[in-house]
């Protein structure tokens, strides 16, 4: 508990949740009414909040950067506070290092108004062992949702239905994936003009370029390893490849050409790759 002296102690209110967290029924309020019952109970001034749902997670590491820029900056503000020691952290080292330096570096106190415990450079060693073993418990969290993720993704492969982002060709959706009116000709005929052996990657893209056909969707340019790759993704003829393993479709998206098709490139694209040597004749 911390005591107000008659001068309200200054903070910073932190509150987060992540998209997977809010679509479960937590709710960004409900931590924000916590804490401010807390700041009410204790004399405490808060003279900033910062509150990030993550629905995209550079969002989320921007705010909280944010805040401990903040905090560096204004001596006067002694605490921060947030819920719990995993709406701080999000199992992720960097974050850790941060609170750490806040803490020893420029003397910040972190109270974690549910649990009721706090992290200082007072804190007691049983203090700090809690505040170490509920730390890793929320990097073992966001490490096993990244696992369970993974898991799915590849169950979703064994199936015949690429999980990723479809390559330059095809898009994605309302779940599907569709050979797009424009991009997929240009990648269509990408392989028939390289299949001939009369160009090079770099020529096939400076073709593309000249005539104007090399505009990803992004707005961005395809690059000679852009076209690289694809002329090895057998994605094209209808198998995809994940996490290093081909699978087969099985009818989740049209295929943009044949198999004959995609085995002739391979062969050019093995001819080229291969080393040349050159014959010399010496005159002794």
């Amino acid at each position: 508990m911390i005591k107000s002296d008659g001068n309200d102690m200054k903070a910073v209110l932190y509150a987060r949740v992540s998209s997977r967290e809010q679509e479960q029924g937590y709710s960004l309020a409900a931590q924000v009414k916590l804490i401010k019952d807390y700041v009410q109970r204790n004399g405490i001034e808060v003279v900033k909040e910062f509150v990030c749902s993550e629905s995209a997670k550079e969002d989320g590491r921007k705010v909280f950067l944010e805040m401990v820029e903040f905090l560096k900056m204004k001596p006067d503000v002694e605490l921060l506070l947030c819920e719990k020691v995993d709406r701080l952290l999000r199992g992720n080292l960097k974050d850790r290092v941060e609170v750490d330096d806040l803490v020893t570096k420029y003397d910040k106190k972190v109270v974690f108004v549910k649990d009721g415990t706090s992290y200082s450079s007072d804190s007691k060693s049983t203090e700090k062992l809690t505040y170490g073993i509920q730390a890793e418990l929320a990097r073992f969290y966001l490490n096993n949702l990244s696992d369970e993720v993974k898991k799915g993704l590849t169950e979703k492969a064994s199936r015949g239905e690429y999980p990723g982002s479809p390559p330059f060709g095809y898009i994605r959706k309302e779940k599907k994936i569709l050979a797009h009116p424009e991009t997929s000709m240009v990648a269509k005929k990408m392989f028939e003009l390289y299949a001939t052996g009369s160009y090079s990657i770099r020529q096939l893209r400076d073709y593309l370029v000249k005539e104007g056909l090399a505009k990803k969707l992004n707005g961005g340019i395809l690059g000679s390893s852009d076209i690289g790759h694809m002329l090895r993704n057998p994605f094209y003829y209808g198998d995809f490849r994940w996490t290093g393993k081909l699978y087969p479709s099985k009818g989740d998206y049209e295929p943009l050409l044949s198999r004959d098709l995609w085995n002739k490139v391979q062969e050019v694209l093995d001819n080229q790759n291969k080393p040349r040597t050159r014959k010399h004749n010496f005159n002794f």
